[in-house]
């Protein structure tokens, strides 16, 4: 998915360039050659409430009738100052292998130096029949909206979680302990398997260790009304005594610790339940 066109959108950009989308789809034989977008009109993507990427729905205007053009398309950017580029660099490296399980990606760019990523995808749900699984499993936060299952009806929970989980193990096990992904030092945990980035490891050990015992004082002075179990104090307690790197990196490099490819925010709101099989999409890896 990966291509080389220049004057791609980048975060705080307000525009995209028509000549860099049409080289785009051209490139990804998209629209034809005869056809070109004359407009693209942003819009904030509806019920969107990421955090970690700024979603655009793009909607496109051609200079002639295609029958396979799209009326709209996905445009995701990383915020400024947010390290998240991970993203982008999975769909460079993998979109093809997880085809079947994500939108189809048609432009991926990231830059770690700069934590900046931009990809473009397809909007599957203009020719997909379905429902965000958030909705089907309760969306305990904001409530289901009123017109949810115009479309579809809904399967029972458990069958959604069930196909959830026996999915995310198909990827599991193709990537069990293959030794290809230390090769990408941009995966979260690789540097930590290789050794590297010990200090940015302590550094969240001991800051994850004063938020606990912040939240223990607080307790035991009475500002905070919570209150926690003795034994789960003590074995929160233990667990910062004995977590240490030289432990991390024997754990690591264990034989018998095994390591795969894992969807990074695995949670119902990142997944998309279509009618027909295969019925999970996945998004926000």
């Amino acid at each position: 998915a990966s291509i080389s066109v220049p004057s791609c959108p980048k975060p705080g950009d307000t525009e995209v360039q028509l000549g860099w989308l049409n080289d785009v789809l051209h490139l990804q034989n998209v629209i034809n050659e005869d056809t070109k977008v004359t407009e693209v009109r942003v819009t904030d993507l509806e019920g969107n409430r990421g955090f970690s990427g700024g979603i655009s729905k793009l909607w496109l205007t051609y200079s002639s009738e295609d029958a396979v053009a799209p009326a709209s398309l996905i445009l995701k950017m990383t915020n400024l100052r947010v390290d998240s580029f991970r993203e982008a660099m999975f769909y460079v490296y993998y979109a093809e292998a997880f085809a079947q399980y994500i939108p189809e990606v048609l432009y991926a760019f990231a830059d770690e130096a700069t934590s900046t990523s931009v990809f473009l995808m397809r909007d599957f749900k203009e020719n997909t029949v379905g429902i965000d699984c958030n909705f089907l499993l309760g969306n305990q936060v904001w409530g289901i909206p009123d017109n949810a299952f115009d479309t579809v009806t809904p399967p029972a929970p458990l069958e959604v979680v069930r196909e959830m989980f026996l999915t995310a193990a198909e990827w599991n096990a193709k990537y069990w302990n293959d030794q290809s992904l230390m090769d990408h030092f941009w995966m979260k945990n690789v540097p930590w398997y290789k050794g590297e980035y010990r200090e940015r490891w302590e550094h969240s050990l001991e800051f994850a260790k004063t938020g606990w015992n912040k939240c223990k004082s607080k307790i035991a002075s009475g500002e905070c009304s919570v209150k926690l179990d003795k034994k789960f104090v003590e074995m929160m307690d233990l667990s910062f005594q004995k977590t240490s790197w030289e432990g991390l990196q024997a754990h690591l490099q264990s034989p018998d610790v095994p390591f795969t490819i894992c969807h990074g925010d695995f949670h119902a709101s990142n997944m998309y339940w279509c009618k027909d099989a295969p019925h999970l999409k996945f998004f926000d890896w």
